[in-house]
């Protein structure tokens, strides 16, 4: 029966050519078929069963033969082991194997019968790695006795539906032991069995009833271009999907080209007679291109042409960090590009980096004006539904908190950068999980957190297609010098308030120096570009003070930067001669802490190896906070600013210098109430101290919030607390980056007969640009006087209250319109403002009359 069966097969139709069984009737496994592996271990016994005859020695051992079954296929053998089976005696049945070698590496499916927990499981195996798809419940096989005997059966449709059933003695029907979808292998070469065994089991098994159905393996996966690129200015490479066959090809090139093309497998290049120019389009239509198995292609048209890349081309449009739990899309990470050129782009071996680790992007083309997605590539399927994806080795697994991702060309060229963060959400809703972060206008390439918001896709984000956020979000800061320091003698650090562009940062012509120098550029700050690091030739003495001028450097955004800034060798920085000027330490809701630091020295001081600290509730100092690690000079008889938040600041108070300030990345805790504050250096040295305690504010401050402590006189002690106060109403509460309005020069020996004063008694407000204001100026003894400022005509009637108990500082200036309390314009004629100054601690009081005219052209 066993010849018949061989022979009818030799001349059955080519579906049916993957199938085969064996009973072992002709006492023979080494032909119809043909078994092949470790056969000096098996023979066919008495009763015309294969059986496991190997020395007595801990081993294995495999028989295999050629089966190309895999579409609705169907596997079923009969076994029969003398024991129980266990993880140490065991078979595994593979049903699919691309290696005649069933104990390797491999690719293919098999069942294992035995194991702990006495299973019939169904694996896939991918070289030496496997993959539980289908299990039986637990000691499905006999626990107790001396023998195991099953049939076992598996099932496999053209769609990869698989199904496990088991037949034990004491069963009537075959059990259903469950069913998966898996597709990963759709090819198979062998079938066969693998015995693991102990010294005393090498004996015990038997085999019979091999039937093995269904067909090989038919191709039916459309062919398709996967990426294409222009290599050279000649050679144009397409890659397809599979192995590709030119017999019958076409090629239709316009503008029309003269090519010859050679093939590698799936790999296609061809070359022009000629190079082709660059910046212009072309394209190509490929007709009757035929895979191996003869499918045909569907008519496709590339375009294609030289195009150089540079920053800003491609740029990150939609980031999925957080994909859990999901709105609507799948619960994977993605990066989405988006092409900002009316021409094709290639990805093939572009970079994308994350943090410090670099990810190779294989292959992929982003249309003109059109989005491709980044992705791990077990992924890879799961989001073609949503558009193109690029093929990728490895993806990066992306933190929700953020971090700084960048894309380079193949050429090394920094195209796109984004640095993310948790914080551009906006709200904590979306930030828990299933929405995308969007870029809101894709001309912005600042890559901050003003020009990315969450999605508001009803799906959670929008991949491969229109950002739901998409709207005008111009960049409208200009860029600046934020600092100049000197690291070395010779190493100039320019600090910048925005990313600049890198390809400008790095010519030396932009940068003119005064005194003869001149400078190389040694480094720039990757890939943001916000700082840029100069090798200054020439001699630099201390007690200079040197110039740089910065001609037409482009930031990102191509706003051009022309500006001059000094610099000079940096001085020592000693005890007091940088003193805390200001803090403000109960902040508006809108607003940011902030401590202000005054140079009062006669020296340049670089703030780069100064630390601001605190005492904490120990007693000890605390870790610290670098004021500002890439250095900022701090000039004699100037202010900065620190803070987290420029903005915080910038958007609450008046600020005479928008530049001196300094966002540090970290900053000390301020409590609300009560504090201190350390200016120290590296070594540990205090440079400055303060105490201060919102119970010392001026009696008249009834909320504290927003109002700051402005230091009286930088020359006397920091920790008097006369040398502190509130700083006045008049200049809104605070006096960020510019003199404090409670200041006092305690050096002056000069003597004010006057506290009150007009430079001119009279006004003229008919609003022509002259005269229209009356000044009333005034010069304080000493810090905390409120005012109460009223005016009356010259008959006595109350015509308008100026202040109420207004905070003064120790010098200012009021003004008057020429207006009543209701708004009205008062007549002309003679006034008088009565002033009525106390300062209630100190129970003084200082009052004046000073009459005025308000007259007319």
């Amino acid at each position: 029966m066993k010849n018949i069966i061989a022979f009818l097969l030799l001349f059955a139709p080519c579906g049916l050519c993957a199938q085969f069984e064996d009973s072992f009737s002709d006492k023979d496994f080494s032909k119809n078929p043909i078994w092949s592996g470790s056969t000096d271990k098996f023979i066919v016994n008495d009763s015309e069963q294969l059986q496991l005859n190997a020395p007595k020695i801990t081993s294995s051992a495999y028989l295999s033969t050629s089966s190309k079954a895999i579409d609705n296929a169907s596997w079923q053998f009969y076994l029969k082991a003398g024991l129980l089976l266990t993880s140490a005696n065991y078979v595994n049945f593979y049903l699919v194997s691309d290696s005649v070698n069933l104990s390797g590496s491999l690719n293919g499916y098999y069942i294992m019968i035995g194991n702990t927990d006495k299973s019939i499981t169904l694996y896939r195996q991918q070289g030496s790695s496997r993959t539980k798809l289908i299990g039986s419940q637990a000691n499905r096989l006999p626990i107790s006795g001396n023998a195991t005997e099953v049939i076992v059966k598996v099932t496999r449709d053209t769609i990869g539906n698989w199904a496990l059933y088991s037949k034990l003695p004491k069963d009537t029907n075959f059990v259903l032991e469950g069913m998966a979808n898996d597709i990963t292998m759709q090819k198979s070469c062998y079938s066969g069995i693998f015995c693991k065994y102990s010294s005393t089991n090498s004996a015990n098994y038997a085999f019979d009833d091999f039937k093995v159905t269904g067909t090989s393996f038919e191709d039916r996966v459309p062919l398709s271009v996967v990426s294409y690129r222009m290599i050279n200015q000649t050679q144009l490479e397409i890659v397809f999907s599979k192995d590709v066959s030119l017999q019958h090809a076409q090629f239709q090139f316009a503008p029309l080209l003269n090519y010859q093309t050679s093939l590698s497998e799936n790999h296609l290049l061809i070359t022009f007679d000629h190079s082709i120019p660059t910046r212009e389009s072309y394209s190509l239509t490929l007709l009757q291109i035929e895979d191996l198995a003869g499918n045909v292609m569907l008519p496709d048209t590339l375009s294609f042409g030289l195009f150089p890349i540079s920053f800003g081309d491609v740029i990150f449009n939609e980031l999925m960090v957080n994909p859990a739990p999901s709105v609507s899309l799948p619960e994977v990470q993605y990066i989405e590009l988006y092409n900002r050129c009316s021409f094709p782009i290639s990805l093939h071996n572009w970079t994308l980096t994350y943090g410090s680790k670099h990810y190779i992007i294989n292959d992929g083309v982003i249309s003109p004006y059109g989005y491709l997605l980044l992705c791990n590539p077990s992924n890879h399927s799961i989001l073609t539904t949503y558009g193109d994806v690029a093929a990728m080795e490895s993806f990066p697994s992306m933190a929700k908190s953020g971090q700084m991702l960048s894309l380079m060309n193949d050429q090394d060229s920094l195209i796109a950068f984004v640095n993310y963060s948790n914080t551009w959400y906006k709200d904590d809703f979306q930030q828990s999980g299933g929405w995308s972060l969007e870029c809101i206008d894709p001309s912005n390439l600042s890559g901050n957190a003003l020009n990315w918001k969450a999605s508001e896709n009803q799906s959670g984000g929008t991949p491969g297609k229109i950002n739901s956020v998409l709207n005008d979000c111009p960049d409208q800061v200009q860029p600046s010098v934020l600092s100049a320091s000197l690291f070395e003698p010779d190493t100039l650090t320019l600090t910048f308030n925005k990313p600049m562009l890198l390809s400008d940062l790095y010519k030396s012509t932009k940068y003119e120096f005064s005194d003869g120098l001149t400078a190389d550029v040694l480094d720039v700050e990757f890939p943001q570009g916000t700082w840029v690091r100069l090798l200054v030739n020439g001699n630099m003495y201390h007690g200079s003070v040197y110039t740089v001028s910065i001609h037409n450097l482009s930031d990102v955004n191509q706003h051009v930067l022309q500006q001059a800034l000094q610099f000079g060798l940096p001085d020592s920085c000693d005890k007091t001669d940088v003193v805390i000027n200001e803090i403000l330490s109960h902040p508006k809701s809108t607003g940011a802490s902030f401590v202000e630091l005054y140079n009062r020295s006669e020296k340049l001081i670089d703030l780069k190896d100064l630390w601001l600290n605190r005492i904490t509730s120990t007693g000890k100092r605390d870790a610290g906070y670098p004021v500002c690690t890439n250095g900022y000079q701090l000039f004699p008889g100037k202010y900065v600013v620190l803070t987290t938040s420029k903005q915080g600041i910038t958007s609450n108070y008046s600020c005479a210098d928008s530049t001196a300030f300094i966002e540090m990345n970290s900053f000390p805790s301020l409590p609300n109430a009560s504090g201190n504050v350390l200016l120290v250096n590296r070594s540990g040295m205090v440079i400055d101290s303060v105490e201060y305690n919102e119970s010392e504010h001026d009696p008249m401050i009834q909320d504290p919030t927003g109002v700051s402590f402005e230091r009286v006189s930088p020359d006397e002690n920091s920790n008097l607390v006369t040398n502190w106060h509130s700083a006045s109403s008049t200049v809104g509460y605070a006096t960020p980056s510019y003199r404090n309005s409670q200041y006092k020069d305690v050096t002056s020996t000069s003597v004010s007969h006057h506290c009150f004063w007009f430079d001119q008694d009279f006004f003229t407000p008919d609003n022509d640009g002259s005269d229209d204001l009356l000044w009333i100026h005034y010069a304080l003894p000493d810090v905390g006087y409120s005012a109460t400022m009223t005016i009356y005509d010259a008959i006595g009637r109350r015509i308008r209250q100026l202040t109420n108990n207004a905070l003064l500082g120790t010098k200012g200036s009021i003004s008057w319109n020429g207006r009543a309390d209701n708004g009205t314009s008062v007549n002309v004629g003679v006034y008088v403002i009565y002033i009525d100054a106390v300062q209630p601690l100190a129970g003084k009081r200082i009052q004046a009359k000073l009459p005025c005219a308000l007259t007319a052209k």
